[in-house]
């Protein structure tokens, strides 16, 4: 009996033992692990259920490889419970070798006020709870996985940056990135690893305030950042070439958004209006500065639909030759502006627009040639048909005149330009207009001149028709085009700004001297030269 109460003493304290010494060796003050032949894991001194590491306290640096009775390892892991309850650890770096970050490996290491994960890590398994002093942490570009237990209870946790673009490029639609990080963070980085951000990532991350992404992702999410009450601004990138259905969706609190180049902008293919932070933003900073004056480059060739829609910052745009086509809804209440500037009426009148609102007309009013104000419309010679919309909503225009090379007129091309009170249409055959591209009151007030001989033509022909007013008159070449009040340029010759002929050809101001008699557009204005 006696033999067999010291044989189960015996047991017990071998068992005792095991529990309690849960590591092969020590090197430094860390406890390792064996895993294999070649690799160890940090893992805790102390028995599970106690604080680890009672007395560890400061920075420490985990090693890379460690030796042990004449064998080098490397560190690949941090086990379970590694540095639980180490609460005055106040930093903490991780080498490139470890892969891993297990269950609690620094549960309640309250000490801690950043983290970095190193690249090689691909996965964390609910490691970080309760550490409540942590701010910000730093995610390597491998990890793949991250458990939803990870930052329970990191209340102070506010910035993250994410370089992983396996994790960042998945569908969140059941559960995002603020279920993982927690929705107090107020600040997310997205590094320059990242080509892709998944749909409904950030969903109802309510605490969030700002993003900024980084210059290699393309591709924004449907929903990405969906119900982000908070978020204020985020700036988003060159590279980025679509963005998806409701990205930013109830993004109520946005005030800004931060881009680097214009074109790049333009050229953002959007899920729908929502998908466009402007909406709510209302305005658009370049480098830094907001935009008021807003000039597309010229290297542009097609704006967007949609792209400055309630961009209500907007005062005035400038839109080069370069442009021919501009998508629907692209300046959408953007009703800030006062005015546009062009510098081409032929390649104006070229653009295919989308809808009322692709052209900044509506809320402008006013059409700015060169720097002057358009009153006294001339279309240039050579110019064969007039796209929808061109002129629509131009209030600031009195008079139009048409040359004989028009042949057709789109669809809302004047239609609510309500300043106009002379038409002037050079051709004998009318032009192909619809039923939309003069407005009622053009028809009831405007007087509609035309070439002799042909009142006829213009009273038979669809809507030409309904103009109340029809005058013929003579057209002897260019001299019999409505003019501004007479002037004489040569009088003032320092004042001349510009100097286009009738038919769009632009000459050099500071020598008129030998200009021939004829029409001319001077500093914007129709200017008849007679010696």
């Amino acid at each position: 009996m006696k033999h067999l109460k010291i044989i189960l003493f015996l047991s017990l304290a071998i068992m005792s033992t095991q529990t309690i010494i849960a590591y092969d060796f020590m090197v430094n003050g860390l406890c390792y692990k064996i895993n294999g032949s070649q690799s160890v894991t940090v893992t805790y001194q102390n028995n599970s259920s106690s604080s680890s590491y009672s007395n560890l306290s400061g920075a420490i640096n985990i090693p890379a490889v460690v030796t042990y009775d004449g064998k080098t390892y490397s560190v690949t892991s941090i086990g379970n419970e590694a540095f639980l309850g180490c609460s005055g650890l106040t930093s903490v770096t991780i080498p490139n070798t470890v892969t891993s970050i297990r269950q609690f490996a620094f549960d309640s290491c309250v000490g801690l006020t950043s983290m970095i994960i190193p690249n090689s890590v691909t996965l964390i398994d609910g490691a970080f709870t309760d550490c409540k002093g942590l701010t910000s942490v730093t995610i390597g570009n491998s990890v793949t996985e991250i458990d939803g237990s990870s930052f329970v209870g990191c209340t102070k946790l506010e910035t993250v940056t994410i370089n992983s673009n396996a994790l960042l490029s998945k569908n969140y639609y059941s559960s995002n990135l603020g279920n993982i990080f927690g929705t107090q963070v107020k600040q997310y980085i997205i590094g320059n690893s990242v080509t892709s951000i998944g749909d409904y990532a950030f969903y109802n991350c309510n605490g969030l305030t700002s993003v900024t992404i980084g210059n290699s992702v393309t591709s924004i999410g449907n929903g990405a950042f969906f119900c982000c009450f908070d978020l204020n601004s985020v700036t988003i990138p060159n590279s980025v070439t679509s963005i998806g259905e409701n990205a930013f969706y109830y993004c109520t609190g946005l005030n800004r958004v931060d881009i680097s180049d214009i074109a790049a902008w333009c050229n953002i293919s959007w899920g729908n209006i929502y998908a466009n932070p402007l909406i709510y933003a209302h305005n658009l900073y370049l480098n830094g500065n907001k935009v008021t004056d807003l000039i597309i480059p010229n290297s542009v060739t097609s704006i967007g639909k949609i792209a400055f829609s309630d961009c209500t910052g907007l005062t005035s745009v400038t839109i080069p030759n370069s442009v021919t086509t501009i998508g629907e809804g692209a300046f959408y209440n953007c009703s800030g502006l006062t005015r546009v500037n062009i510098s081409d009426i032929a390649a104006w009148c070229n653009i295919s627009f989308g809808d009322y609102y692709a052209t900044p007309l509506p809320y402008a009013h006013n059409l700015y040639l060169n720097g002057n104000k358009v009153t006294n419309l001339v279309i240039p010679n050579g110019v064969s048909g007039i796209k929808n919309y061109a002129f629509y909503n131009c209030t600031g225009l009195t008079s139009v005149t048409i040359p004989n090379s028009v042949t057709s007129i789109g669809e809302y091309a004047f239609r609510y330009c309500t300043g106009l009170t002379s038409i002037y249409s050079l051709n004998p055959t009318p032009p192909g207009i619809g039923s939309y591209t003069f407005s009622e009151t053009n028809y009831a007030s405007a007087t509609l001149y035309v070439p002799i001989g042909s009142k006829q033509a213009y009273n038979d022909a669809p809507y030409w028709k309904n103009f109340y007013n029809i005058i013929e008159k003579e057209y002897d070449g260019i001299d019999n085009v409505v003019i501004d009040p007479p002037v004489n340029p040569l009088e003032n010759p320092d004042e001349i700004k510009s100097i286009y002929t009738i038919d769009g050809r632009s000459l050099n101001p500071q020598d008129i001297s030998w200009l021939p008699n004829g029409l001319y557009i001077i500093n914007g204005k129709k200017v008849l030269i007679k010696r």
